[in-house]
């Protein structure tokens, strides 16, 4: 009887290709890492030096092996290598030989992250990898410029190849941090913004909302430092200046002020 030994490498965030939840990954899932073009695997066969090495997969998907020539790899996951290595081997040329296959570098299952994160570009697989985990790898959201929306487009997914993800709600409660897949393209669109200035905690660009108010933005700047002057408060827009009584919108909030695109929210210093 043919004995295997199959050996796994795996980095932190091992990559398969497949839109799951992460609730769904498992202690298996990484060898269920699609092997193709471009990847380099290291196959040992136990005491067959001349069989053993490093082998780069062809564009056609194939490894060139002395004794066994060309074999198709790509689309085999490392255990299915392993048992059609042994097989072949075991057929024709060794006893009961044992073989281990690990992938030492993974340049077939790549993804592409565009927009607005800190280091756009094409990211490569490595094992089951989350839209979080990528993101981090792309230095994550540059927030201040930022829609409240990441999309993924394959033609794999469902909604016609494109889902859409709020980012707010994955960052807070996980929801829509699914697995990628090669060919992804994750998207992070430019949004509108506005700016807070003045005395604010946060002063700067706060990422603008159909809807938003006054009390929103100035939540999202981090509230008002007690130096502010709060009844005279002022938006500029375009060439008009609104005065804002901000001590009164807080004590009625029904009189809060709707923004616009573009607007720069002013909180005066208070001169007592």
């Amino acid at each position: 009887m043919v004995t295997l030994l199959v050996m796994m490498t795996l980095s932190s965030t091992p990559a398969i290709a497949d839109g799951n939840p992460l609730s769904d990954v498992s202690t298996s899932a990484s060898e269920r890492y699609v092997m193709g073009a471009g990847d380099v695997i290291d196959v040992q066969v136990y005491r067959e030096a001349e069989l053993s090495g490093e082998y780069t997969i062809s564009d056609d998907g194939l490894i060139d092996m002395p004794l066994l020539g060309a074999i198709q790899v790509a689309g085999l996951s490392m255990p299915d290598l392993s048992t059609r290595l042994t097989e072949k081997l075991a057929a024709d040329y060794l006893v009961n030989p044992h073989v281990s296959v690990r992938v030492t570098a993974y340049n077939s299952q790549k993804v592409q992250v565009m927009g607005m994160v800190e280091k756009p570009g094409e990211y490569a697989l490595s094992g089951p990898t989350t839209l979080l985990q990528l993101l981090a790898k792309a230095g994550d959201v540059k927030s201040e410029r930022a829609t409240h929306e990441v999309t993924i487009k394959n033609e794999g997914r469902p909604q016609d190849g494109s889902t859409v993800i709020n980012l707010n709600t994955l960052r807070s409660t996980g929801q829509g941090n699914v697995l990628l897949r090669a060919g992804d393209i994750i998207f992070v669109a430019e949004g509108q913004i506005i700016r807070v200035d003045g005395q604010v905690n946060n002063p700067g660009s706060v990422p603008f909302q159909d809807g938003m108010t006054v009390l929103q933005a100035l939540n999202d700047a981090g509230g008002t430092l007690r130096t502010a002057n709060l009844k005279k408060a002022y938006i500029i827009r375009d060439d008009q200046r609104i005065r804002v009584n901000i001590k009164k919108i807080l004590s009625d909030p029904q009189q809060d002020v709707s923004l616009e695109a573009g607007d720069l929210l002013q909180v005066p210093e208070s001169i007592w």
